[in-house]
């Protein structure tokens, strides 16, 4: 869950999945997810908002010193932040936003 102000759209400027103008300055709940097969999604409280394919796979992931960047132009704060081993389903994320956001 996020809340404050960033520029109006999500995205990782090497990858280009972007959503426009969907994340407001207030409680937002966002979500990513990217496949095995290296389907992205972007849910915007429970909505998808962006798709797209990136090659690739998280082989050289460093589970012993794990590092996380996001949103390095952020401005404002996280409320919840979470991982999963896997990418969640649609209906995940909807069950997620209604609980999450009280």
């Amino acid at each position: 869950l996020l809340a404050g102000a960033r520029p109006p759209d999500l995205r990782d400027r090497s990858r280009s999945l972007a959503t426009q103008r969907t994340v407001l300055p207030r409680l937002t709940h966002v979500v990513y997810t990217r496949d095995a097969a290296g389907r992205q999604l972007i849910y915007v409280n429970g909505q998808p908002r962006a798709a797209g394919r990136h090659r690739g796979d998280l082989s050289a992931w460093d589970g012993a010193h794990p590092r996380l960047n996001l949103a390095l132009e952020w401005i404002g704060e996280y409320r919840l932040l979470a991982v999963y081993a896997r990418a969640l389903q649609p209906k995940e994320v909807v069950r997620n936003f209604k609980v999450g956001l009280d």
